[in-house]
């Protein structure tokens, strides 16, 4: 006759065990304080975790008093834990179940990541308000970081991954030495004197005499505080002194006659900020009318009635004839006298270009041996860009409007889109900080106006300028920012901005029916909590929801299921803000 052999608890916890880690890269099987647990290591990038869970029997809770879990890390945490300790998840067996609490701490770690990288996104948000920026190597979290100074372009990496902890400047991390500015300051006047010889010495004074009054602010790095960090746009402006608006196009407030009102934006280099009129086509020679006097306005060329414009932190009517010359509005319509030419004859016509002149490779490489600051700067560069050849500074501002491979065609052949890319390209020769344009009208094809928009977003990064673009919602969805004229209010935010003011952040839903019943159909279109855009008569509506959009769903289900034969629901677009926009 056999006999049963019961297993012991703790032998079968072990089993649980191996069971729920057997395919496990991230957890192992320990053994401590008389039972089996596992334990982890977690490289969370800003820290790392070491975790262990104790599992313990039911026998060893009734014998030895103990918890049916312990969780132990020398690290402190985010992670409640708490509710895993004292809510276990348990099996049908009666012991508690190693596998789902692995999921649960699984979900816990999940969220742990969630809540940092909404931390570093907004990092993120608020240094691209603050300076011209872009991501290094695809990496969203290690930036190269553009300051604009009198005379000069300081570049350099700043990794805050590992924010709240103290970010990464460059390769070090020891950010600044003082006693080395002189060295550094001498050094740099030595290659400006050799370069220019006594031109430009008065230049060369201006250039010193500012970097020897930098004030330079260490104290935010020295008394880092995880718990309680600085933002890294504060860092970067106590480090360069930096006052308001020296890095922006700031347009406050501007008002002039009855065309413009109460206008407000403001804008950096690398950025580009799409005006859209939201006027009836009846009215779209207004909206012409009232963007070519909003250029002129910005371009200093007009008198505003109250406001204020300041172009990098001065008043635009204190700029120079020299700073006003690098503010352009251009268009489609060209010069008659290149009609005729080929692209890549026109886009240098009676432009006087000047190839900018390059710090030899020596005295450059000469930066790395000084420490502070400097030492994280990649270049310093007179403004504007620089360029070896007249040849390749040309061929590049061909490359970004995508007329590079086209240069043999004659302008007289080209499409009004494609003059206008010509004519950005030519103003771009002039190494300007801003251009402003329309875009011709009608409607363009999905492919050429994604095109277009691709063009835009490498003038943006390779030749760092702001751009003013007046155009069709498909074109303006693709600027940083947007500023929405209609009637006499304006209102300024991105795509997501004006999306999220969409019921339920913008979910909208499509739906096609097959002979509907008509008594059906009209108890479909007085549900009260949509409003209903009809795409095809009794066949298609696009419908934007007041309540819950799943809970429109099953409604719709209900009176009209056996109709439908197709339906989704997706994110809304800037032209089905406007439809909700114009219906509301």
């Amino acid at each position: 006759m056999s006999s049963i052999i019961k297993v012991p608890q703790l032998e079968v916890l072990r089993l649980k065990i191996v069971d729920a880690i057997r395919f496990s890269e991230k957890y192992w099987m320990i053994y401590r304080e008389r039972t089996f647990g596992i334990a982890t290591i977690l490289d969370l990038i800003y820290k790392r975790l070491y975790i262990e869970i104790l599992f313990f029997t039911n026998e060893d809770v009734i014998k030895r008093g103990v918890p049916l879990i312990k969780i132990y890390t020398p690290t402190e945490t985010e992670f409640d834990f708490i509710e895993i300790i004292v809510e276990p998840d348990i099996d049908k067996d009666g012991l508690v179940s190693p596998k789902k609490i692995i999921e649960r701490v699984n979900k816990l770690i999940k969220k742990e990541l969630e809540s940092h990288l909404a931390i570093l996104d907004n990092e993120i948000q608020l240094i691209d308000e603050h300076f011209e920026n872009s991501p290094v190597v695809g990496n969203p979290y290690f930036r190269k970081i553009r300051i604009y100074l009198p005379d000069l372009i300081i570049k350099f990496k700043i990794n805050l991954e590992k924010y709240p902890l103290e970010p990464k400047l460059m390769e070090k991390n020891q950010i600044i030495i003082e006693k080395y500015i002189k060295t550094y300051i001498e050094r740099f006047k030595e290659i400006l004197r050799e370069k220019f010889k006594g031109t430009l010495r008065q230049k060369v004074k201006r250039v010193t005499a500012f970097m020897e009054n930098i004030s330079i602010n260490t104290d935010v790095i020295k008394s880092w505080d995880a718990e309680n960090p600085p933002h890294i746009f504060q860092i970067i402006k106590s480090l360069f002194n930096l006052k308001g608006g020296t890095q922006h196009l700031v347009v406050n407030n501007i008002s002039s006659g009855e065309d413009i009102k109460d206008i407000t934006f403001n804008i950096h280099r690398g950025q580009s900020i799409g005006i859209l009129y939201n006027l009836e086509s009846s009215r779209e020679f207004r909206s012409n009318t009232q963007i070519v006097k909003l250029f002129n306005i910005i371009a200093g060329s007009q008198l505003i009635d109250s406001g204020t414009i300041k172009l990098f932190g001065r008043h635009i009517q204190l700029a120079t004839n020299d700073e006003l010359k690098k503010i352009v509005i251009t268009s489609h319509l060209l010069d008659e006298r290149i009609l005729n030419m080929s692209i890549k004859k026109a886009v240098h016509y009676n432009i006087k270009i000047k190839p900018k002149w390059k710090i030899r490779k020596r005295a450059l490489s000469t930066k790395a041996k000084f420490a502070g600051i400097f030492s994280k700067i990649d270049e310093i560069i007179s403004l504007p860009p620089k360029y070896k050849t007249k040849k390749s500074f040309i061929n590049s501002a061909l490359e970004v409007t995508g007329l590079l491979n086209r240069k043999k065609e004659k302008v007289s052949t080209l499409s009004n889109i494609d003059r206008l890319l010509l004519s950005i390209s030519r103003e771009l020769l002039k190494s300007p900080d801003i251009i402003m344009f329309s875009v011709p009208p009608g409607e363009l094809e999905r492919i050429q106006g994604e095109n277009f928009n691709d063009f835009m977003n490498k003038i943006k990064k390779k030749f760092h300028v702001i751009l003013i673009i007046h155009g069709r919602k498909n074109i303006v969805s693709n600027c940083d920012k947007i500023l929405m004229v209609s009637g006499k209010t304006a209102e300024l935010g991105t795509v997501n901005d004006f999306i999220s003011k969409i019921p339920h952040f913008g979910e909208i839903i499509t739906i096609e029916l097959n002979n509907p019943d008509i008594d059906a159909l009209k108890k479909m279109l007085e549900i009260k909590s949509a409003t209903f855009i009809t795409e095809r008569v009794n066949e298609k509506y696009k419908i934007f929801s007041r309540k819950n959009p799943d809970q429109l769903i099953i409604k719709l289900m209900e009176i009209v299921g056996p109709y439908i034969y197709n339906y989704k629901k997706y994110k809304a677009s800037m032209h089905e803000y406007l439809e909700f926009f114009n219906l509301t």
